[in-house]
């Protein structure tokens, strides 16, 4: 019994860890997240990434089909760097869990946010400006 209870922890503690791997970014010219669209990039990936300037206007949050909302209690931070390769971070933008779901919703980049060399995501609140 007591591996049974055992086994049945670690897989639900599993899902959940494999549910907020699937939760993905794809940054667009447009509010209804629909021109001049980029390639999808991992929200929990904190690897630094580019997107082209006249598509990273918006973005829209969406999950892999099959798994539920990793969103529930996650707050996510947009982290812009003012070159390439993410060498620190001159802007953020948060967006708590209310705000982001995974519901396909579009939501505009804040100015000094849009159009930026390079990005990251990060769990949370991001620090302050270090560039």
């Amino acid at each position: 019994m007591k591996f049974t209870a055992a086994a049945l922890i670690a897989f639900l503690a599993g899902a959940k860890a494999v549910s907020a791997i699937n939760v993905w970014a794809t940054f667009c010219s447009d509010a209804a997240g629909t021109k001049d669209c980029s390639i999808d990039f991992q929200v929990s990936n904190p690897g630094c990434f580019s997107v082209s300037p006249g598509s990273a206007k918006y973005v829209r949050f969406h999950p892999r089909p099959g798994f539920q909302d990793p969103f529930a209690s996650k707050t996510y931070s947009l982290i812009v760097s003012p070159r390439g390769g993410c060498p620190c971070q001159s802007n953020k933008q948060i967006f708590p869990p209310n705000e982001v779901g995974t519901k396909g919703r579009v939501i505009k980049l804040n100015d000094g946010v849009a159009s930026q060399p390079s990005y990251r995501f990060v769990s949370g609140k991001a620090g302050p400006n270090n560039c």
